[in-house]
Formats: C-alpha cells, structure tokens, sequence
C-alpha cells in the first residue's frame, strides 16, 4: 500500500470512529455526571465573562463569551454540596461559595480554594452561610449564628461576631456595606455596626427597630427582616409579619426616621440593585428604580413564555452591558437584553429533582417524581416524569400531556421489554396509565379494567408493576380486593383475589421469577407473599401461594420491614429490609410444605477470628439492582450506596457523600443502563450517575464498540470495549497480531487502560480487538485507533 492510500484508509477509519463516538455519546468508566434540574435559580454572581446561577440542586456556570453552560459540583471540583450562596468580590477575583454546613470554595479561573474552618468547628447553632457583602479584600459572611470576616488575600479567618441578645446567636438574612457601616438585617431586627469600630463586642452595635412602628406586639418574636438594600443614602427594608399572614412590608430609613416605600408591595422575595439603582422582586413580577425611586422597568413577562407561565423572579444583577441577569425560580437563568427582550439559557436535565422510582430498558431509562409519606398515604404531588434517551432529558406534565392535569403520585414505572416507547405508570391515587411514544394512551381504573378503588374512595393505588416472559403486566391494587391483577397482551384483565391472607393492607412491589412464580413485598412490617397462578388466569383452585416471614437460615425473624427485592442472574431472591439483606437460594421451593428459609451473608472479619459482620445488618436497604455481571447495587436509606461482588462477600464500592459526588445517603431507587452499565442513582436530593465496568451481555457481537475511539493522547482513563457476548474472551493485538493485552468481559463490557502487558502505554496505531464467547462459537473483531504522540 502506498502512502497515499495509507492516508485514505487512516483518514476514513478516523472519520467513522469519530462519528461512532458521537453516536454513542457517554461518559466514561469511572465518571460521574448530576442530572439535576438547573431551572430553579436564587441567587446569581457575576465574574466578568462568566455568570454563576445557583439554583436548589447546584451551581451553574455560564460563559458570556462561548454561550456554554457548566454544572459545577464536587464532580469538577467543589468541595461540598448544599450550596447556600454564592457572590463575587472584584477586588481580589474570586467568586465565593458558601455552603450550609459553613464550608466556603473560592473559585478564580480554573481555581479552586477550600476555607473549611466553619465547617471543621465544633458549635451549636446554624453554620449555613446566607449573605455576604465585601470590602478591601475582605469579605464579610452572614451565617445562622452571626458574622464571619474572611480576609480573601490571606486567605484566612479574621473575627467571628455574635451579635444576638447579649452577645447570643442571631441569624443574618442579608446584610450590606455602605460608607464605614455594615447593616444587617436579622430575625431579632435591623442592626447597624461601624466596621472601624470592634464589633465582635455586640455593644458596639446598634438596633435601628426599636423604635419601629406596630407597638402592639413584639417584633422581637413575630418579625422577620429578610432583606435590605442602601440606595443614595437610604436604608431600604422587607420586613415580614409572621402575624399577618405572612405579609411583607418595605421601610425606608432616613437615618433619622422610617417611612412605608409602597404598601402594594407585599409579597417580596428580594430587594437589591446598586447605589444608582433598586431592584424589587415580587413573586410574580420584579421593578427596577432610579436614584429618585422613578420607576425605569417593569418585568411581568417573558416573550418566551405562554400566557399561564408568569415569571418568577427572586434575584436580578445588573449587567456592565446594562442588560440584566435574572435568576428565576421556574426558568432558571435569563438574560434580559432590553426592556423587551428576554433570552432563556438552557440547560439539559429533568424538570424538577425529586424522583420515587426509576426503570430502564437498552439506553433508555424513565424516572417518575411522585411519592408516599411513612405513613403509605399520598403526598398529593402533581403527576410527572422524565425520560433519558439519547443522553437527553425530557420531562413531561400537564404543561405537555394535559390529560395529566388532575393526576397525583406517581410511585412505578414499568417500560416495556418489547416496545421501550410504551411504558407503564403507576399512581398511588389514579390508577394505571399507560403512554406511548410520550403520549398520554390510557388511564386503567375500575371502569375498563380489574382494579378496585379504596373501599369508601376514588382511589386506586398502584405499589408494584412487572412483565412476565409472555409479556403480560402483572399489577398490585392496595387497600382492597382483587389485590393482584395482571393485564395481557391482548389487553384482557384477571384479578387474584388472596384476601385471606393479605386481604386490606398496602401491596408493594411485585417481581415475576424466571419460573414465573410472583414474589411481593407487603410493606410496613408484614414481609412477603409469594403465588404461582400456575398459567391458569381464569382458574384459581390449581394456585399456590404462601405469605412469608423473612427468617435467616436458623428459622429465626430478621425482620418483616421490607424494603426492596430483586431476582439475580442465578435466580435467586435477594431481600432488602430494615435490618440488611436476606438471600433465597432456593426460592422454587416457596410453596413445599414447611418454611423457607433465607440466608443472611456473613463476610467474615480477616482479624484471626471465626467471627464475622452481617451485610448490612444496621442499614435500611432500599434498593437491590443487579448489574450484567450480577454483581449487587444496594441502596440504603441513611448509608449511601453499596456494590458487592456477585455473592455479597465483598465490598467493592462503597459511595457516599464524604467519599464521592453522590449528592444524598438517601437512595430512593436505583436503575442501571443496560447498553453502558452507567448507574443511575435516584436520592431524595435528585439523580446522580456513575458509569460502572459491567453491562448487560449481548446475545451476539452485532453492536460492540469501543469508547473512546479514537483515544486522545492526553486520555488515561479505561477505553470500553461494549456489546459482548456473556463473559467475552478479549485479546488486543497490534496491526501485526501481536497480542498487547487480554482480558474477560463483566457482563457485556471489557476494559482496557491502554497499556501493554509490561504496564507501558502502547505506541501510536490502529490495534485490532478480537472477541470470543466461552465455546468459541461467536467471535468478532473492531478496531481501536490509538494516538500516542
């Protein structure tokens, strides 16, 4: 081959390699990624060419000059999560983040610097840090105890204040620096400090409310001041009476005198601006003044909003171009151009954080945000879900399917093995609703199907949903009788009436079995039913079925408080409950006669003993996910996550909040990928990922493919071999067949860190990738372009 066609055949293998990486867009192994609604704002910095959003789940970064977005969090580098606020100080360039726990981050470019004193020091009393306010290099924290001076060019802490009655805590709601005073506004009033005088001595300081106006009852108690502002030497307050229901009021003081701004005024979230400049918002709307308090703007409506979507306003920052950036508590991050013109920054992730119950099917994964309290009664939250597809999120409601207005709490979904775009939502109060192809399609209640309503209500509680290998959907109905259902292919329903046994209680969720025997979970301290309807849908005298107590192996109750429950690739039935986890090896023998027995893993202590610790035994486990190398994903309810090998012996991961990016120990679901192996983990704080080693086996090697491809010279992570046969025999070779490396698949997916079997990295060049299952009777081979300059 001359040059040239060496040329030709490297360019084209390069242009389909890249086109398949941006095919298969993902994250790599080993990479976390948030899928966090960023449309919440409440609070914005401004740092030059960049503007910082912080919203409920996080920071956002916006870059003026290149229109990209960042979500920045302890995945890139924030130290903490629980951001309370964020500014920044011109004088010295940094952006400041303060955390509720007291832990501060500096930011300056690609810079990150972490002040954890607050957070390291052992107090009473409310360490989040709700305001600040700067001066020379200085910068001046309002916490729930009192105020911080951080000196930004030594980077270290100066004074702690406590300004509260008689030198107590107080919490600071805002506070702001004018001329040689600092004024804050507190829950105990508005006080005023002169900063050359040394006001860690609480009488150094001055309550500007003592004199205030409504003598009739104590402000002391039943006031808040929230927020305050100084324009052209006047002292704007929001005061909220807690006795007015809540009304709020804005004051003026002229240094002598307070006086009412404007009594129209009285549902205020933020009051700010500059010293030529006041901003208002109201919830629903926001007004900007002059110097004179001639009102120059009013913002009641975004163009790029239908009639019914009101804007939200509740921090606004001049910008040096005059334009405006807004934060917005239902759009998140706008820019407002002119008076008229308004450009909404967008952000892909789902629309709100909270999610319940999460599924996935090939590369597609669907979560729904409904709920139950402790109690299994409803939260009443509007009906909502999101689907993953794509490496995009989209969410959908009643603003999108308005057949979803007046539906509540959905608490499962089930997508269709057959057909991924036709899945299955359950509702805690609704019944069963059925979409497709992101259609609203059908609604299941008492009228066309099995399902039975609450004896003396309207509602229809679905806790379990699974498709059987014949495809039909097997349902749970709570708090009434049939107590099971199952809906066909052909769209006929049978109800299985086992009220004798679990007869007016809450049905959980239901697994079917590779026997196509069904196990539920009967929650609130009851355990679990298993039954076998034997084929017969019609016929119920030839069921078999048992109610279970979860017993360890020596017949003794572990606990009847089940949580979660999963089938594992041996067919055997892991148990998550209030006290760890129980395994059923042997769950085909659930109806012969006596008691089946589980077995608790006991992973022994390596410390020259016989003695050894219960998996999970102090834990809540929520979740039980197996992944394709059936290995175990536990979720608890206060510990994080946990990743097992594939009999539970050993721990391998273990994330939580101190040692990882998760943003919640709280897992309320978890749902892996099937085609990536990436772990989605649904918190009460939102949903995180984790790409993992394993996916699921192929049956053949139609789709494998590698990722990256090709591998960058600065790249050092794992490069991903996917799409493999069950425990896939892999050998790397270069272009001349000599083999640089080998390995064997998790599941669908091997691993390869780019290194030779002496751990060097290999020299630059097109390396074939040989594939085999274990009988040799499928094989395959892809190629890896490797750029090592």
């Amino acid at each position: 081959m001359n040059d040239v066609k060496k040329i030709s055949f490297l360019g084209s293998f390069v242009f389909f390699l890249i086109l398949s990486l941006f095919t298969f867009g993902q994250i790599a192994v080993g990479q976390w990624r948030d899928h966090l609604p960023y449309n919440y704002g409440e609070m914005i910095a401004v740092a030059g060419n960049d503007v910082y959003l912080l919203t409920n789940v996080g920071l956002l970064k916006y870059s003026k000059t290149s229109g990209e977005t960042e979500k920045m969090s302890k995945i890139n580098g924030l130290n903490d999560s629980g951001i309370e606020s964020v500014a920044y100080d011109s004088y010295t360039g940094y952006v400041i983040v303060g955390y509720s726990n007291g832990n501060i981050d500096l930011i300056k470019g690609n810079q990150i610097i972490n002040i954890g004193d607050i957070k390291r020091k052992s107090m009473n009393g409310d360490k989040a840090i709700y305001c600040m306010d700067f001066i020379d290099g200085y910068v001046y924290l309002g916490l729930g105890f009192g105020i911080v001076v951080l000196d930004l060019e030594n980077l270290e802490i100066r004074e702690t204040w406590y300004i509260g009655q008689n030198g107590g805590n107080v919490k600071i709601n805002d506070l702001n620096i004018s001329g040689n005073f600092i004024y804050v506004a507190t829950d105990q009033g508005i006080m005023r400090g002169n900063i050359n005088e040394q006001l860690v001595d609480f009488a150094k300081w001055d309550i500007l409310t003592n004199d205030f106006i409504d003598e009739s009852t104590s402000w002391m108690s039943e006031k808040s001041y929230d927020n305050l502002h100084i324009i052209n030497g006047n002292l704007f307050v929001n005061y909220n009476d807690l006795v007015a229901n809540n009304a709020d009021t804005i004051m003026i003081f002229d240094g002598v005198a307070w006086q009412h701004f404007n009594d129209d005024f009285n549902d205020n979230v933020y009051l700010g601006g500059n010293e030529n400049q006041l901003i208002l918002c109201n919830t629903y709307w926001a007004k900007l003044f002059d110097a004179n308090l001639n009102e120059i703007q009013h913002i009641w409506q975004y163009q790029f909003t239908s009639g019914n979507e009101s804007p939200r306003p509740c921090f606004i920052v001049s910008s040096d171009d005059n334009g405006l950036w807004i934060a917005d508590k239902r759009f998140g991050l706008i820019y407002n151009e002119s008076s008229w013109k308004f450009e909404k920054i967008e952000v892909n992730g789902p629309l709100d954080y909270t999610v319940f119950d999460m599924n996935a099917i090939d590369s597609k994964i669907v979560a729904v945000a409904g709920g139950m309290n402790l109690s299994w009664s409803p939260n009443w939250t509007k009906a909502m879900y999101y689907e993953f597809s794509q490496q995009n999120w989209q969410s959908y409601n009643y603003e999108n399917l308005p057949d979803f207005v007046n539906f509540r709490d959905l608490v499962r979904v089930k997508l269709d093995p057959e057909n991924p775009d036709r899945y299955f939502l359950g509702s805690w109060i609704h019944g069963l609703i059925e979409v497709r192809n992101n259609q609203y399609y059908e609604v299941y209640n008492d009228q066309n199907s099995s399902l039975k309503k609450v004896p003396s209500s309207n509602y229809i509680r679905i806790g379990g949903l699974d498709f059987d290998e014949d495809g039909d959907l097997w349902v749970t109905n709570s708090l009434t009788a049939p107590q099971i259902h199952v809906m066909t292919t052909e769209g006929d329903w049978y109800g299985f009436d086992y009220s004798s046994l679990i007869g007016g209680i809450n049905i959980g969720h239901i697994i079917v079995t590779e026997n196509d025997h069904k196990w539920i979970i009967l929650p609130q301290g009851v355990g679990l039913f298993a039954f076998d309807d034997n084929g017969t849908y019609t016929t119920k005298n030839d069921d078999r079925y048992k109610k279970l107590s979860v017993l360890n192996e020596d017949g003794e109750i572990v606990s009847n408080d089940v949580y979660s429950m999963a089938e594992d690739k041996n067919g055997y039935i892991w148990v998550g409950t209030n006290k760890g986890v129980v395994v059923y090896y042997n769950p085909e023998d659930v109806f012969e006669a006596g008691t089946l027995k589980g077995n608790q893993i006991k992973i022994p202590r390596n410390d020259g003993t016989d003695n050894a610790d219960i998996l999970l035994a102090n834990e809540i486990v929520t979740s039980i996910v197996v992944d394709g190398a059936n290995k175990k994903w536990f979720g608890t309810q206060t510990g994080g996550v946990y990743y097992t090998s594939e009999d539970g012996l050993e721990e391998i991961l273990h994330f939580t909040t101190e040692n990882s990016p998760l943003i919640d120990n709280n897992i309320v679901s978890i749902e892996i990928i099937p085609e990536t192996g990436e772990v989605f983990f649904g918190t009460a704080r939102g949903i995180i990922s984790y790409r993992n080693t394993a996916t699921e086996p192929a049956d053949d090697y139609s789709g494998v493919y590698v990722f990256p491809n090709p591998v960058e010279p600065d790249y050092t992570g794992p490069i991903t071999i996917s799409g493999l046969v069950a425990g896939s025999y892999v050998k790397i070779t270069d272009i001349s067949g000599n083999i640089v490396y080998e390995t064997r698949s998790e599941g669908g997916q091997a691993i390869w860190y780019g290194k030779n079997m002496n751990g060097n990295k290999v020299h630059t060049g097109v390396y074939l990738v040989f594939s085999t299952n274990e009988t040799g009777s499928k094989t395959d081979i892809t190629k890896i372009l490797f750029i090592n300059l």
